[in-house]
């Protein structure tokens, strides 16, 4: 079976995209991981799949690389309304459903979309770090010079540690400036 696909980025995380408004297609677990194979596989961080909705534009199904269904991501949601627009489903302006609930988001040219996030609903804080929940799981911890964060290695070492407990985990490290220092 050939099933035509897009391949989109957005802000670093890769996507594979596929219309399923009429395909229908049913992945399993396993095969969404063998897409996602960077090696073996079209290599992504998700699969979106585009379907019908009957009280909005569309319906995103969103699936991380290791096959478990997952809350829309802020990167995925602006692929995805862009993937829309270029099929001719949505013009400016796009309303779609999700497994957690109804977005919104706005293109704004050929390669901005800005979605509106639901309201953080969870903040879990300790002396080094928040988790906030907004549809998905952001870890950000603020330290003092970025430049001598190994982002990649110290980024996964906590998505692997969170990931049990959260599903999959955005890491950001944001540098602050102490007050005097500007």
């Amino acid at each position: 079976m050939v099933i035509p696909f897009s391949k989109y980025n957005g802000t670093g995380k890769e996507f594979i995209i596929i219309d399923n408004r009429t395909t229908k297609l049913n992945l399993t677990s396993q095969q969404i991981v063998q897409l996602c194979h960077r090696q073996l596989g079209i290599g992504a961080d998700g699969i979106l799949l585009l379907e019908k909705d009957s009280s909005s534009d569309f319906s995103l199904r969103n699936y991380n690389s290791d096959g478990n269904e997952s809350k829309i991501y802020g990167n995925g949601g602006r692929c995805i309304v862009k993937f829309a627009e270029l099929l001719g489903i949505v013009e400016n302006k796009a309303s779609f459903s999700s497994i957690d609930g109804n977005h919104e988001a706005i293109v704004l040219d050929e390669n901005t979309v800005r979605l509106k996030m639901k309201q953080v609903d969870e903040i879990i804080n300790s002396d080094d770090y928040y988790i906030i929940n907004t549809g998905s799981f952001h870890y950000v911890q603020f330290v003092v010079e970025t430049d001598y964060i190994d982002v990649n290695y110290q980024g996964k070492v906590i998505s692997d540690l969170y990931q049990t407990q959260y599903g999959a985990v955005d890491v950001s490290f944001a540098q602050y400036t102490p007050m005097g220092l500007r």
